[in-house]
């Protein structure tokens, strides 16, 4: 089942109004492109430097990964990234949307039995 599948799954269940396998489709391209196009710009953005550079220049690196990250290499091979709290968290909120994806997906293909709404409620002393 595919981001469109699950947007479609997200708007029924929150009840929205459904969209059209073709407009999920476009929501998921959308969403999928604009995730590569900001990776490609840090990727292309990023500046490199040997952990010798790294130590000797401590101060502007993390002016630098301010702005952008960091790449710090050992003998050619990479070892870390420094980049901004904004940044990291970003990428963590945007790891957690994706595990929330994907946990929706797997509820979609579970075929058991749901609990109704009322039985929820009342379980929860809500009602």
């Amino acid at each position: 089942m595919g981001l469109g599948t699950t947007l479609q799954s997200c708007q029924l269940v929150l009840g929205l109004c459904p969209i059209t396998e073709k407009e999920a489709e476009y929501m998921s391209w959308l969403t999928s492109n604009l995730y590569i196009s900001k990776l490609f710009l840090y990727i292309i953005a990023m500046k490199e430097l040997s952990v010798t550079e790294a130590r000797e220049q401590f101060p502007a690196l993390l002016n630098q990964a301010a702005k952008k990250p960091v790449w710090i290499t050992r003998h050619g091979v990479d070892v870390a990234v420094v980049i901004s709290p904004e940044l990291f968290e970003e990428l963590v909120s945007a790891q957690e949307e994706l595990e929330d994806i994907a946990a929706v997906d797997e509820a979609m293909l579970d075929k058991s039995p749901g609990i109704p709404w009322e039985q929820v409620q009342r379980d929860l002393k809500l009602i």
